[in-house]
């Protein structure tokens, strides 16, 4: 029998049962205590699979659950920004990390990010994928007043899932003031939550609950519980941030509710109904293990608990099968060796129907690397050189990313959100959650006991195991990055430019001026698909016959717009109302206030005396770089000049108004000689398009309009052999020299990926200009640092702006074997 093995995930690694299924590349998973087997399905013996697959009914929700996994495993992703708060017209810098069955995600080629505002979104950021990361910056609108602000962000792999689960975070920025109207509202929410579901009669319960004001603050309460006949029952008291919890025996035809201590309203807050028929199911989360004890009532068999379900991931970590139906069981699961994070435990019945469920939360520490952050020079003079080392004890192979800034600006000593709580704890929580990061600070009974408590408060929302078997399966996420469809048809006709080849060429805004030329195929129908691109800012395409003479005119009609179509609207404002005006925040006030009035700031007259640059040297300086950029002998302006237009080509247009170049047209075949009439040399002139040799067929289908210069050499030094026979460079205008152009139906705009502004990091040793205005918050910024090594020490040099006392330091990152990397450490006096 022929059989592979194959590596588990950290789930699978862990399964308590032997099981078997069949996967959808037709192979059979056999599991043997704990260990993942693949079978041949052709070669297996019919009475081998049974004897394993027996173990499993058909369509159970164990096997569901497995293939739902494989179809849509859980996605997840992280945000570090360069600090926690910013000033309206501020930039924003942010490395994000993607998760993926707690592993580096590398299904994702794109990922958002927004500022929401609450209704709307005032800022957008998209940016390509790369290595399971990807950085990028977020510019806030100037206009911006003051206030709390929401950054959510989400792959494209991530959009079909609940934007509960998309990354969230609370930010502060601090802009134009804004009256705020007080309104006294005392109005008081209380939500209750059995541990298991629901109040049975007869059967003892606790019952968690979270108490908020209108806008979703959590507040602290005292109370008593009550029956129906107003008789006190329990007293009850907050334990943290709004939650509590007590415990009970509900009895039948009894309606039960909650009275506070001081409340002049005397509101009567009442449980949910006690329910007949259920099990109660209590769970006690220990060190490597969590103990169970299962409530039931024997007599009803729909009610008894036949197997029950540990599910991580999408992923089953566990079962246990129940073969007596008493009154008590109990039980111990083993989580030593599952991943740690939050863990579905359910409860089912013979007919596969979930009776009970809770959520706990497994933390057995493997997740994290210890890391330090030292120095061997601190200087907090103004401009001062200072070097740190990032050192971490393992053998990793990953990346991280460090930001340096001045707490004095951070409105909390501790951030409340960090790489371990995002990934860990809040990624699979829908709702508002008060600093996560404090429920994995310490190993204290009291967070402990907190953690436990927010797991009985917030539900499970990802999937309903009543609706299982009816989930669809999602399409996996586009790995293109960037993906170019349409039609191409003749121009002016229906007739489809088909089974041919096309020239894409892309002419780019950014900085470094990029241009491409690449090659389509169109189908039979005209159509055409090119993925994998990666574009930034405002592109214009330029879709052309490359048949020569045998060239045609085409329509170019573009599908959706693969980046930003798909992009959910903000939903309603995330973060529970805060009063800015409760705020005490000096320093960035102060700092606000200098940034405006420097951009009111008059200088005293200077009068400067310089020639003024032709035109013609202004577009020259802007399209012709390296050696194109020297002299030529001859050079022609079409950005402001519409002279070439009337002409079919730029060739046309060359023979008649160019002296000293001959075209010949041979049956549509363009050739150009320089000086021909001297006998000298009979070679063709070199033709350059953007700087790149191209036949002259390609640069017949041009339309005039989009040609910005022409340069001509009697020899180019830049050409093979220097071009004796001279040169010609056509250069296409840039978008923002093609506002007057009429449109053209095979040229189409595009906006790509976002730009990333890059951050400013001073080099004084080179020179002190600046310093005295220097007032950076973020004084460094090192969001991409890739290491491979064992016990890395990773250099950190950075210079001080003239104020900052001391240094926050925020390490984070996520190695290839999905461990986290965390540090926070402030530095000075």
């Amino acid at each position: 029998m022929n059989i592979s093995t194959k590596t588990p995930s950290p789930i699978q690694k862990t399964i308590q049962k032997d099981i078997c299924y069949i996967n959808n590349n037709k192979k059979i998973i056999l599991y043997f205590s704990g260990k993942l087997i693949l079978v041949n399905k052709k070669i297996i013996f019919l009475p081998f699979l049974f004897s394993f697959c027996i173990l499993l009914k058909a369509q159970q929700p164990f096997d569901l659950l497995n293939k739902w996994g494989e179809q849509q495993p859980i996605q997840k992703i992280y945000l570090q920004l360069d600090r926690e708060n910013y000033m309206a017209g501020e930039t924003a810098q942010f490395k994000a990390y993607l998760s993926r069955d707690f592993f580096p995600d590398t299904a994702n080629t794109t990922m958002y990010v927004e500022l929401l505002d609450g209704k709307n979104s005032v800022a957008k950021s998209v940016c390509p994928v790369l290595f399971s990361s990807a950085i990028g910056s977020l510019s806030f609108p100037d206009t911006l007043t003051s206030g709390y602000y929401t950054i959510r962000s989400f792959s494209s792999g991530m959009l079909s899932q609940n934007d509960d689960y998309f990354f969230k975070k609370e930010v502060y920025i601090y802009g134009r003031e804004k009256k705020i109207v007080q309104t006294l509202n005392d109005s008081i929410y209380i939500a209750f939550f059995p541990e298991s579901g629901n109040l049975v009669s007869g059967l003892t319960s606790t019952v968690a609950f979270k108490a908020t004001s209108k806008s979703g603050k959590s507040i602290d309460i005292i109370g008593n519980l009550y029956n129906s006949k107003d008789e006190e029952m329990v007293y009850l008291s907050t334990l943290h941030d709004g939650m509590g919890m007590f415990d009970f025996k509900p009895e039948a035809g009894e309606r039960y509710y909650v009275k506070l201590k001081k409340n002049i309203r005397n509101q009567k807050y009442y449980l949910p109904e006690v329910q007949n028929k259920g099990i109660v199911v209590s769970i006690i989360n220990e060190l490597d293990k969590s103990s169970f004890e299962i409530k039931q009532k024997p007599s009803d068999v729909n009610f008894t608990a036949a197997y029950m379900i540990g599910q991580m991931q999408h992923h089953v970590a566990f079962k246990k099968d129940f073969t007596k139906q008493e009154e008590l069981l109990n039980g111990i699961i083993d989580t030593k060796n599952l991943p740690s994070g939050i863990m579905q435990i359910t409860v089912f019945n013979k007919a596969d129907i979930p009776l009970a469920e809770r959520l706990i939360f497994i933390n057995n520490h493997e997740y994290i690397l210890k890391t330090d952050v030292n120095h061997d020079t601190l200087d907090f003079s103004a401009g001062g050189r200072n070097r740190f080392f990032i050192s971490i004890n393992d053998t990793i192979q990953g990346q991280l990313s460090v930001s340096i800034t001045d707490p004095n600006f951070d409105l909390r000593v501790t951030r409340e959100h960090n790489i371990v709580s995002c990934l860990l704890l809040t990624s699979d929580l829908n709702g508002y959650i008060p600093n996560p990061a404090w429920y994995l600070s310490s190993s204290e009974d009291s967070i402990k006991n907190a953690l436990d408590l927010l797991m009985m408060v917030n539900g499970w929302r990802r999937f309903k195991w009543t609706e299982i078997a009816k989930l669809q399966k999602i399409a996996k996420p586009n790995k293109a990055f960037i993906s170019l469809t349409g039609k191409i048809t003749l121009q002016d006709s229906n007739r489809p430019f088909d089974s041919k080849a096309i020239l894409l060429m892309i002419n780019s805004t950014t900085a470094k001026n990029k241009r491409s030329n690449l090659f389509l195929q169109t189908d039979a129908s005209g159509e055409f698909k090119i993925d994998s691109l990666v574009l930034y800012g405002k592109n214009k395409l330029f879709f052309s016959d490359i048949r020569g003479k045998k060239s045609t005119l085409l329509d170019v009609y573009l599908d959706t717009d693969t980046l930003f179509a798909a992009m959910p609207p903000p939903v309603k404002n995330w973060w529970p109302f805060k009063n800015v005006n409760e705020i005490t925040f000096p320093e960035i006030k102060l700092a606000y206030e200098k940034t405006q009035t420097g951009k009111g700031l008059l200088l005293n007259e200077v009068i400067v005396k310089t020639r003024k640059k032709t035109q013609l040297e202004i577009i020259n300086e802007k399209y012709a770089t390296g050696v194109f950029g020297g002299n030529a002998n001859k050079t022609i302006d079409l950005v402001n000049s519409d002279e070439a237009n009337y002409y079919m080509n730029i060739f046309d247009y060359l023979q008649t108004n160019l002296n000293g170049v001959q075209v010949a047209n041979i049956e549509g075949e363009y050739k150009l000689y320089y000086r021909q009439a001297s006998g000298l040399d009979n070679s063709p002139m070199t033709i350059y398009l953007d700087e790149v040799e191209t036949d002259a067929s390609i640069i017949t289908s041009i339309p005039t309009n989009q040609v910005a210069m022409v340069k001509v050499y009697s020899t180019f030094i830049g050409g093979v052999g220097n071009s004796t026979g001279g040169a010609v460079a056509i250069y296409t205008k840039k978008i923002d020299d093609n506002v007057n152009s009429s449109p053209i139906s095979n040229i189409k705009m595009y906006n790509g990926y976002t730009i990333t502004k890059e951050f400013y990091a001073p080099d004084y040793k080179v020179s002190k200009i600046g310093l005295e205005t220097d007032n950076r918050i973020t004084i460094d910024w090192r969001p991409q640092i890739f290491v491979n090594n064992i016990n890395p020490k990773i250099p950190i040099s950075f210079y001080n702006n003239n104020r900052t006392k001391k240094f926050k330091v925020v390490v984070e990152g996520m190695t290839n074997s999905g461990k986290l990397i965390w540090l926070e450490k402030i530095i000075g006096e």
